[in-house]
């Protein structure tokens, strides 16, 4: 976490702005235009992704790193993925 909040700070979790926390970003990297990320969630070098899309929703497991995709679960075309 900390590579996330810099080095010297105390991470906070579910830390916010109104925390008082400051963000600073350190490295962007390439995404799938076509999925909108929904939620994101980080665990030891994974990021859970869940995209929503109507009718192309999907749950992912990827790389931290390099953000290539693990795996890849389509939810049914009936729900929205959050």
């Amino acid at each position: 976490l900390e590579t996330f909040v810099g080095a010297g700070v105390k991470p906070i979790p579910f830390a916010t702005l109104l925390d008082g926390v400051r963000f600073e970003v350190l490295e962007t990297l390439p995404h799938d235009p076509t999925c909108f990320t929904q939620g994101l969630s980080y665990n030891n070098g994974i990021l859970y992704e869940s995209t929503g899309l109507n009718g192309k929703s999907k749950v992912r497991r990827l790389d931290a790193t390099t953000l290539e995709v693990i795996q890849s679960i389509d939810i049914p075309r009936e729900y929205f993925g959050e």
